[in-house]
C-alpha cells in the first residue's frame, strides 16, 4: 500500500476518510477488499453483513457473530484449507458469542442488585 493521507471525500460509491488509515489510490487498487467485500455479501445483495448488523442495531459483539457467520466458507484463508478456515470462522463468532453472553449476564446481575436495594430501601 503506498502511504495515506487525508481524504474529506471520494466518489459517491466510496467510503469517506478523514484520517490517515487508508489512501485514494489503495480504494482504487483494492476495492471490493474496502468498501463491498463479496465474502461479506457484496454491494448489491440486501443482506450485506453491514446492512443487516446496521439494520438490527446490533452492538458490536453480535455484529461480529453475524460477520464470522455471513462469510463461512466465502473469505479466503490464506495458509488455511477451506475447513480450516470455516472452523476459524466459527470459533471467532462462538468466541464473540460468548463474550456477549458473559456482558449479557453480568449486566443482568448488575439490574438484580439494584432492584434487591431498592427493595430493600423501600422496607426501612
Amino acid at each position: 500500500m503506498q502511504s495515506a493521507r487525508n481524504v474529506s471525500s471520494l466518489d459517491s460509491n466510496s467510503v469517506v476518510f478523514t484520517s490517515n488509515i487508508i489512501s485514494p489510490e489503495d480504494l482504487v487498487r483494492y476495492p471490493e477488499m474496502v468498501n463491498h467485500p463479496a465474502h461479506y455479501g457484496g454491494k448489491d445483495d440486501p443482506y450485506e453483513a453491514i446492512k443487516v448488523i446496521e439494520a438490527w442495531n446490533l452492538n458490536f459483539n453480535l455484529g461480529c457473530v453475524l460477520k464470522y457467520i455471513c462469510r463461512l466458507n466465502k473469505k479466503p484463508g490464506g495458509d488455511l484449507t477451506k475447513d480450516e478456515k470455516t472452523l476459524e470462522d466459527l470459533k471467532k463468532a462462538a468466541w464473540y458469542l460468548q463474550r456477549e453472553i458473559d456482558r449479557f449476564r453480568a449486566e443482568m446481575g448488575k439490574q438484580a442488585m439494584q432492584g434487591s436495594n431498592q427493595s430493600n430501601d423501600c422496607k426501612n
